[in-house]
């Protein structure tokens, strides 16, 4: 470095003294005065150069830093008008918003991201060419440079990141980091995880987080040098002397001397695009504080990613300790897995220390660049990156985007009656009653309970009870029948065809005391004794944990309150899932459940899964656990008064089947205006992701959660199959199914059946009943509800005459 700096100020030298009346421009970041004939270039100017719009914003952090960041709001290649989604560029070491911009809009990421009509946002951290003020202090003052990349996460990303979203108007943005930028990312999230919420997207090329096996760069061969130095600005940026550099770079006899003086940064890369060299030195390095590179080194040392070492007496100050904690990895959790991008060629952050990082944290998707010529700088700088890097990267965020897209689908009628002038009033709109399944039990004067139930790790479940009927003249105690709602469903699913053909209503009036569940995450179902439902940890469940928590307690429940020893099950689709969990991991359960019918059960997935999952795959993957199509308490209610209207009977048809994938013909579509106002009830995104896993397995197992987990929560590198051999309820286990059931394919039914030990089929014959149609079909009663009540009679009778 200091040969670099030698070279650079020789050059200077000469210039200066030979021609002493040239005018200097000085950087302009909203203009381009023509009368300056060597300009300071800046990131304003390589983007305006493309035709680009292009703004400048001041941030002010808390503790005075004056930061200047460019945005890059839209495109000539973009025809979209409505609001943009919000992306966050964050740039490494001695590097700036500049150095995103250095390849141009053929392979930039921001210039791909604002085709792709994204509103991009470029950082420029304290102490680069762009961000050299303080509220206070002077930048030529040491205690200005009195900062670790710890307060440029603490302070910069979320002051940068608050005032983008209050810009823009949006709750939150995906983020993309390079190198240190990808540590304060780190930073924020661990020590603020309230940031873990405005973060969509996280996707991170060559995370420097731990660094104890990375041996290139000047930092590390300036090892000793830079630990001894006092907090000061390091590889600061001379406007002029840069732009010299940069113009002699251009001339052909000199490029390969320039290369050199590059690489003195770092290692040579076969992979570099190396006609941005001239640029690159014109406008690098950008500057910073002694003090990061300090603390990398230390993180180095150490092996532990913590904040910065002040030695025991300071520390003692600072941290009321000997040492500095290290940051908790695993409060980050922002809205998706994050991404990980790296390669074996990196020498700065290699690929032991970055796995290392990917299993510190919760959900990671790790992208390995195969190429062992693969560097540091070139996931910005190389030929390919476009290809290789920024198309995986905008293709991520897209994904996410149209998961947000698809939900939206749920409120078209909505909008579209506010559209046309008739939407309700403010006033009007508060008075719009929320529909629950006790108002409609009550509506048919059925007597109805609400209970509560809290399971063994705290969720507080409030299920149903219908426990007479007035056609029932029957005295003393009845036999219990628990149903099971599936997935998006609730206890109101077994409700909405009323008392002729709700089997709720029906098991009733036959003298069964008939009890609903209401799982985990429905809308009925949202307290914890200590979690909130708006944090991710309460979200961190599959239909496995409903299974092996939720009905379990539930069942405790029901025969502690009735006073007996058993019960009927009527469960369908995901009602079905729970309980062959239960009673494969929990056998002695077996011994409660007189009979189990099963309707449309999804187990065996090879063959199976709808429309709607289909086109919720790609979206999940990158989701995290958290909670997807929730009851909208307000618009429900709207839409499901709108359905009624014969002009949107048919739209309203169609968004319900959005979830089921098609039309039934069969289907009681008189139910659809009430089905609306009461679905979908909200689930975990893990749920479908359990089931995608056992598509894809071929197997009935628990939830895969990749293969570090794995061994930390099986002992193994994969869940382990539920050992359906240990299912025996008290009677044979009843199996329904239809040949065009969209959702659950008849297919798969034989390899269940073959792993049970007492089963009945019945196979629906009715060439057009769906999925949905062991519910919702108009001769519902006939086909499915009349044998089911048969069967459970027929037990009773066996056993007590």
């Amino acid at each position: 470095m200091l040969i670099m700096k030698f070279v650079i100020f020789f050059v200077w030298v000469c210039i200066a003294s030979t021609k002493p009346t040239v005018r200097l421009g000085f950087k302009n970041y909203t203009g381009h005065p023509k009368d300056y004939r060597i300009k300071s270039l800046n990131g304003v100017h390589l983007i305006a150069k493309y035709n680009y719009p292009v703004e400048t914003h001041t941030v002010r952090t808390r503790d005075g830093y004056i930061l200047d960041n460019f945005r890059i709001p839209s495109s000539g290649r973009c025809t979209k008008s409505t609001p943009k989604p919000v992306v966050l560029i964050q740039h490494g070491m001695t590097a700036s918003a500049d150095s995103f911009l250095m390849t141009g809009p053929k392979t930039g990421l921001p210039f791909m991201l604002a085709d792709a009509c994204y509103d991009v946002w470029l950082s420029n951290c304290r102490g680069v060419r762009y961000s050299l003020r303080h509220s206070s202090l002077k930048s030529s003052q040491d205690s200005f440079w009195s900062f670790s990349w710890h307060e440029i996460g603490m302070e910069d990303l979320s002051a940068q990141i608050d005032y983008i979203v209050s810009t823009t108007n949006q709750s939150a943005l995906h983020f993309v980091g390079h190198s240190q930028g990808c540590t304060t990312l780190m930073v924020l999230l661990s020590m603020k995880p309230e940031y873990n919420w405005k973060v969509k997207t996280a996707n991170l090329m060559a995370p420097a987080v731990f660094m104890q096996h990375s041996t290139a760069g000047v930092i590390n061969k300036l090892q000793k040098i830079i630990m001894k130095m006092k907090d000061c600005s390091f590889f600061g940026q001379t406007s002029v002397l840069n732009f010299v550099v940069g113009l002699f770079c251009k001339l052909s006899s000199l490029k390969k001397f320039c290369l050199n003086l590059y690489m003195l940064s770092g290692s040579p890369s076969k992979n570099m695009n190396k006609t941005i060299i001239p640029t690159l030195l014109a406008t690098h390095p950008a500057g910073i504080s002694s003090r990061q590179p300090k603390h990398f080194l230390q993180v180095r040392k150490s092996g532990k990613f913590r904040p910065f070492d002040f030695g025991v007496k300071k520390n003692r100050m600072v941290y009321k300790q000997v040492l500095p904690e290290e940051y908790p990895l695993e409060k980050v959790r922002p809205m998706s897995p994050i991404h990980i991008y790296y390669s074996d060629g990196d020498k700065m952050t290699t690929t032991i220390d970055v796995l290392i990082l990917a299993n510190k944290l919760d959900k990671v998707v790790k992208h390995h660049i195969p190429d062992s010529t693969w560097d540091h700088t070139d996931f910005i700088f190389a030929k390919t990156v476009d290809k290789v890097i920024n198309e995986p990267i905008i293709g991520i965020i897209d994904q996410f985007e149209n998961l947000e897209t698809m939900q939206l689908i749920l409120f078209v009628p909505f909008f579209a009656l506010l559209s046309s002038g008739k939407a309700l009033s403010e006033n009007n709109a508060s008075r719009t009653k929320s529909i629950t399944g006790i108002d409609i039990i009550a509506s048919h004067n059925y007597p109805v309970e609400s209970h509560t139930v809290v399971t063994k790790d705290g969720y507080i479940l409030t299920p149903f009870r219908i426990p007479s009927s007035n056609l029932c003249t029957k005295s003393g105690v009845k036999p219990v029948v628990l149903i099971n709602h599936g997935l998006t469903g609730s206890a109101d699913t077994a409700l909405l065809t009323g008392p002729k053909d709700g089997l709720p209503f029906l098991l009733a009036d036959a003298c069964y005391d008939v009890w609903l569940s209401n799982s985990r995450g429905t809308r009925y179902s949202r307290r914890h004794v200590k979690l909130k439902v708006w944090l991710l940890k309460f979200w961190r469940f599959s239909w496995h944990e409903i299974g092996m928590e939720d009905l379990p307690a539930l069942i405790n429940h029901i025969l502690a309150i009735t006073k007996q020893n058993g019960l009927h099950f009527v469960g369908h689709s995901q009602g079905t899932t729970t309980l062959m969990v239960l009673l494969s991991m929990k056998p002695e359960y077996n011994a409660v459940i007189k009979t189990a019918n099963l309707m449309a059960p999804p187990v065996f997935m090879q063959h199976s899964l709808s429309l709607g999952h289909k086109l919720l795959k790609p979206v999940l993957q990158i989701l995290p656990d958290s909670e997807l199509l929730p009851y909208q308490r307000l618009l429900n209610p709207v839409i499901g008064s709108m359905c009624k209207l014969m002009g949107v009977k048919d739209l309203c048809t169609t968004l319900y089947l959005f979830y089921n994938g098609r039309v039934s013909k069969e289907m009681n579509r008189s139910i659809i205006p009430l089905l609306i106002a009461t679905h979908p009830n909200g689930i975990s995104t893990r749920q479908p992701k359990h089931y995608l896993q056992l598509k894809d397995s071929w197997r009935f197992r628990q939830y895969d959660f990749g293969f570090a987990t794995n061994w930390i929560v099986y002992g193994r590198s994969s869940p382990p199959d539920y050992p359906l051999e240990n299912v025996r309820p008290l009677s044979p286990i009843h199996l329904y199914y239809s040949d065009d059931d969209g959702t659950i394919s008849p297919k798969d039914i034989p390899t269940l059946v073959s792993r049970l030990s007492n089963v009945v089929v019945h196979h629906i014959t009715i060439p057009t009943w769906d999925h949905m149609d062991f519910i919702f079909a108009r001769s519902v009663n006939k086909v499915i509800n009349q044998p089911i009540m048969q069967i459970i009679k027929d037990f009773e009778d066996s056993q007590y005459g």
